[in-house]
């Protein structure tokens, strides 16, 4: 399914804002991470991500709400050169609120990265971006195999983020997490309390990533 199609499974697609973001420190993925980052939230789900190297392309879709007061943020990022992001919403108010607080956070912090923080920064981005994978892969019902991957993949990188902090509670969990998700098959699908209980323990781990982020990003 194309990403345009995407976006009309939850909005009429005729309603939409696009802004622009500046790349930073000439790091196409850092600038993209950033604003993925700055337009998510514990409550945003992600419905469509796709990466490609070359050419370098990345592109993602979150949403947010239901029914009529749904929003839908399209993140692209094509070339190395050009970073923009979408808003669309079926309520026109809504898509105008959103938007322009979107834009003054986007101009507030995205100046406010130190050098010495990019690098940090950057890793826990990609581990919430991995957690987003992991609830889209557990919210659609997709094989354990796929599930279990993305939070070893983002385990392993907070492991070397956090060095001496070994026994951090958030590595703890994704250990103990990652344990039981080896008692079932690898084709296996979770359905009920065990869908349920995996979705909290993920959000969880969103919300404490991105508590970390905004620690280091002055948010």
């Amino acid at each position: 399914m194309s990403v345009e199609d995407e976006i009309k499974r939850f909005v009429s697609g005729k309603n939409f804002k696009i802004g622009d973001f500046n790349i930073l420190f000439n790091d196409a993925s850092f600038s993209f991470n950033m604003l993925y980052y700055l337009l998510n939230s514990v409550n945003c789900k992600l419905i469509y991500f796709k990466k490609t190297i070359t050419p370098l392309k990345e592109i993602a879709l979150l949403s947010l709400g239901s029914g009529s007061e749904r929003i839908i943020v399209k993140i692209t990022m094509e070339n190395a050169n050009k970073l923009n992001f979408e808003v669309y919403s079926d309520d026109l108010q809504l898509l105008d609120k959103f938007y322009n607080e979107k834009l003054e956070v986007i101009k507030l912090f995205s100046n406010k990265v130190k050098p010495e923080s990019k690098l940090i920064i950057n890793k826990y981005i990609d581990v919430l971006k991995l957690i987003d994978v992991a609830l889209y892969n557990l919210l659609n019902k997709n094989i354990i195999r796929e599930i279990y991957f993305n939070v070893a993949n983002a385990r392993e990188i907070l492991y070397k983020i956090f060095e001496a902090e070994k026994f951090d509670p958030l590595l703890l969990s994704m250990a103990s997490s990652l344990e039981s998700l080896r008692k079932y098959s690898d084709e296996q699908i979770l359905i009920g309390e065990d869908l349920k209980n995996y979705g909290l323990k993920f959000l969880q781990w969103k919300k404490e990533i991105l508590e970390k982020i905004a620690e280091l990003t002055g948010r």
